[in-house]
């Protein structure tokens, strides 16, 4: 890229066209933070549209709508319940400490990253899974929670993503909170006490086999509409989760089966790295593995 050349996107044309934040996001999250090459190019500032500001700005419209209509005003004195606002709340304290960690150590790629992958679980999975939750006639105990929940996960988002966001932030941080600014708040501390690394396993694992399921429907040209009597999975799960899987895949039932019966391991020696220490043998060693006669030893070793 080139300024005599005119190889590039005109910096005040693109800020205009998708503001700064879009941009600088999009720059801290690239490998120039790590002294590495980068062709800048507009597709990469959509996709942080897409992935990161609409998303933020969809929940936060989300929220103040039907938070609005329920006149609801936050206490922050609640114990969440229900086991998406426990996981959301986990979650985000974990976003807290990874962004932290990140910052930190001068990687501040490491301190982006966390973020786009927040952000898919708070729109795709939290929101879209307590929907039924915020339109209730009623305003229960559940349907308050959930506002609670959303309410503080938006504050200190908004706080955790001010220094790569500044001004979609401080919008959002302004209208939630009243106060004067974001860029006046402390940075957000991770309460270590609500990050629980169970329930967000559990909870990864489900989105992914629900994510492999509908794959699987897409590849067979089997419509979520059609019901299915069961899906098999290779490990345990608890009844919450089943539940959710059977409603997200539709079908009737979620087996547990011995893994063996689903997958098979593979082994596939990489030639050119084993090369220099076992020379002719490595013919002999591919072949061998090719054919199923090696062992897994532990996490890290395989005997063939």
């Amino acid at each position: 890229m080139s300024k005599s050349y005119g190889n590039y996107p005109d910096p005040r044309g693109t800020i205009q066209k998708y503001g700064a934040d879009a941009i600088r996001f999009y720059m801290a999250n690239s490998p120039l933070l790590n002294g590495g090459n980068m062709d800048f190019k507009e597709e990469g500032i959509v996709e942080v549209i897409k992935k990161v500001i609409l998303p933020l700005w969809n929940t936060y419209s989300f929220f103040t709508t039907y938070a609005n209509i329920d006149n609801f005003e936050p206490t922050g004195d609640y114990t969440p319940e229900n086991p998406l606002d426990v996981w959301i709340i986990s979650e985000t304290n974990q976003l807290v400490a990874d962004v932290t960690q990140g910052m930190n150590t001068y990687e501040v790629t490491d301190a982006t990253r966390p973020i786009v992958r927040f952000m898919d679980n708070l729109t795709n999975w939290y929101i879209r899974r307590s929907r039924k939750r915020f339109w209730k006639s009623e305003n229960d105990g559940d349907k308050m929670q959930a506002y609670e929940t959303l309410y503080e996960v938006l504050v200190t988002l908004t706080k955790v993503m001010a220094p790569f966001t500044p001004f979609v932030t401080e919008n959002i941080f302004k209208s939630l909170t009243g106060k004067e600014s974001v860029h006046l708040e402390d940075f957000p501390i991770a309460d270590e006490s609500l990050i629980d690394a169970e329930l967000n396993e559990a909870m990864d694992i489900c989105q992914k086999v629900i994510n492999l399921g509908l794959s699987l429907r897409t590849a067979q040209k089997i419509r979520v509409r059609q019901p299915l009597q069961s899906i098999s999975i290779g490990f345990e799960l608890s009844d919450y989760y089943k539940d959710i899987i059977k409603e997200e895949l539709n079908v009737k039932e979620v087996n547990t089966v011995d893994s063996s019966s689903i997958a098979q391991k593979i082994c596939k020696p990489n030639g050119r790295l084993i090369g220099p220490k076992f020379g002719k043998d490595v013919k002999n060693i591919i072949s061998e593995a090719k054919s199923g006669n090696f062992e897994i030893i532990d996490e890290n070793t395989v005997k063939v």
